[in-house]
């Protein structure tokens, strides 16, 4: 079976035990998603801060945002 890819080189090749490719394929699928998301997030004009959630780590550290 052949999935499509997203940025993989033409040569990548993974090997899943049988008994844990449900999981695999679950948590890949995730994944996607999430990235689709992070892609309509930048797409729609969010920082790399927005996206990341990291404004709250960032000021914790004493480290202030502009703008």
């Amino acid at each position: 079976m052949c999935w499509p890819t997203r940025g993989a080189d033409a040569d990548g090749v993974v090997v899943v035990r049988r008994e844990d490719v449900a999981d695999v394929i679950r948590r890949s699928q995730a994944r996607v998603e999430a990235e689709d998301a992070y892609i309509a997030d930048y797409r729609a004009g969010k920082s790399v801060i927005e996206v990341s959630r990291l404004a709250e780590v960032l000021k914790a550290k004493g480290l202030v945002i502009d703008g």
